[in-house]
């Protein structure tokens, strides 16, 4: 039922929910013609989540004294900012409180539009779509299905082929220069290493080296940014560069929309890579590893690199009634 898709790049989509939120948010603004952002969260209470959006904020920018205490308790971040604000913030929430203070942070002009996640949570979804990526079905219409049918899955094999390349990268690269990957820090670039030597899968990889302080979640994202080399130095860097709008797909609709944000936009809007001059961009390194992370994802689950390469497929045009 979307009209208009468009990519965050994966220099946002692989980071802190903060991150993501900036990247999102920057995005949409870019667009200049946004007026709602919508997202789903937890409880669904846009009142409640403005409030723990402006605790949050204040607590973190003053360095609280109950935050730094939760954190030298060994609290991940998400969970120690909650504790000392005294709210019970659940993984969509968060993500919604850090999409509020962007909204303020850049001056975006959006409403908001809460929507109640129901059912089984976050966690307990993701887990049931690794293990059975099938399930899905039940819950997406038959063309969005279709798509995701046929995109390439991630199983066994695919695991195994990044275990291999997580596994050479850590028992190569020194531990400096590990430590200046983009959410590695305080020591985790040598508990990586020697959990290299023995770990027998990503998994075991990642669990040897989680606690309270380092959740699972951003463990995957340090191995991740490992790999694609993206460095502090590298997202500071990028951050500062122009925006665009990959489209990724469009119904008659979305094509109008489109032409509103060529007009009204302050970003490039790119629908055809092979068109684009990559090397002279004002985006350059943003695009190229989000081109890296497209390829990356090919070789991984066993596709062929040329076939999906994101200078060969176009954006799905969607005839929507």
């Amino acid at each position: 039922g979307a009209d208009l898709v468009l990519e965050l790049p994966v220099l946002y989509a692989l980071n802190s929910a903060r991150e993501f939120a900036f990247g999102g948010i920057r995005l949409l603004r870019s667009l200049g013609c946004v007026d709602t952002l919508a997202f789903g969260s937890e409880t669904g209470d846009a009142g409640f989540l403005e409030g723990a959006a402006a605790l949050t904020e204040s607590a973190s920018a003053s360095e609280s004294p109950a935050l730094r205490e939760a954190l030298a308790r060994g609290l991940s971040y998400p969970q120690a900012l909650s504790e000392a604000c005294g709210l019970s913030l659940q993984p969509n929430d968060i993500l919604a409180v850090e999409y509020i203070n962007q909204l303020r942070a850049q001056d975006a002009g959006m409403d908001i539009f809460a929507v109640r996640r129901v059912g089984e949570g976050h966690a307990e979804t993701a887990s049931r779509l690794r293990e059975d990526p099938g399930s899905a079905r039940e819950h997406m219409p038959q063309a969005a299905w279709e798509i995701f049918d046929g995109a390439g899955r991630w199983d066994a094999a695919a695991d195994a082929r990044l275990f291999d390349m997580l596994r050479f990268s850590l028992m190569t690269t020194e531990p400096e220069e590990v430590a200046e990957i983009l959410s590695v820090g305080e020591g985790l670039e040598n508990a990586f290493r020697r959990a290299a030597f023995s770990a027998r899968s990503t998994d075991d990889l990642i669990m040897a080296v989680k606690s309270k302080r380092y959740t699972y979640a951003r463990l995957s994202r340090c191995l991740m940014q490992l790999i694609l080399g993206i460095s502090k130095d590298l997202y500071a860097y990028a951050k500062e560069q122009d925006c665009f709008a990959r489209v990724l797909a469009f119904s008659e609709k979305g094509a109008s929309l489109l032409r509103r944000i060529k007009d009204a936009g302050n970003c490039a809007v790119l629908s055809n890579l092979s068109k684009t001059d990559v090397m002279k961009s004002s985006f350059r390194e943003t695009l190229e590893l989000d081109i890296q992370a497209s390829d990356l994802y090919s070789i991984l689950t066993g596709r062929s690199v040329y076939d999906n390469s994101d200078f060969v497929k176009s954006p799905r045009l969607a005839n929507i009634e």
